[in-house]
């Protein structure tokens, strides 16, 4: 499937994707931070050789551990799947006027919006070369843009010249 070419004037460069990242970033880790409190209360038990109570997968549980980083992977994608599928845009995307689409235009389902944050994953994951690959195509589009079938557009048009500035 060949994605429609996007008028130059909407694509989202490296740049702006990454500052939008940053911005989601300092409110995921607050909800990490939220989010972690009930199973690490509910999942405490003594030390090895008693004490303190600690989490189960603090103590060296390598399935605690994956049970508790998937809990949280799936937490990661509530935030940007409630955003992603109503009005097409994390916090920081609308900070910085950026807006996630299918490449026909039509907004995110659950299930595109699940693909497109798996192939994030991927894209960081390969050192980032999945971000920086969107520097080398004439469409800017990243690893996880291609294989899910978004693609990222401005919201805000450039002003010209003669036009009045938007209220």
């Amino acid at each position: 499937m060949t994605h429609p070419a996007l008028d130059t004037a909407l694509r989202v460069g490296l740049v702006r994707r990454l500052l939008c990242i940053v911005y989601d970033l300092l409110l995921i880790i607050a909800l990490i931070f939220i989010a972690s409190i009930p199973p690490v209360v509910l999942f405490s038990a003594p030390a090895a050789g008693g004490g303190e109570l600690q989490p189960a997968f603090y103590q060296g549980h390598p399935l605690w551990l994956a049970a508790f980083y998937l809990y949280l992977a799936t937490v990661v994608f509530g935030f940007y799947g409630w955003f992603w599928t109503h009005g097409g845009q994390s916090l920081g995307m609308k900070t910085w006027g950026v807006r996630v689409e299918q490449w026909d235009g039509r907004p995110l389902t659950w299930g595109v919006a699940l693909k497109r944050y798996v192939w994030a994953i991927v894209s960081w994951a390969i050192a980032g070369i999945g971000f920086l690959m969107s520097l080398f195509r004439a469409d800017g589009m990243a690893l996880h843009d291609l294989k899910s079938g978004t693609r990222l557009v401005k919201t805000r048009r450039p002003r010209q010249p003669d036009a009045p500035p938007e209220a």
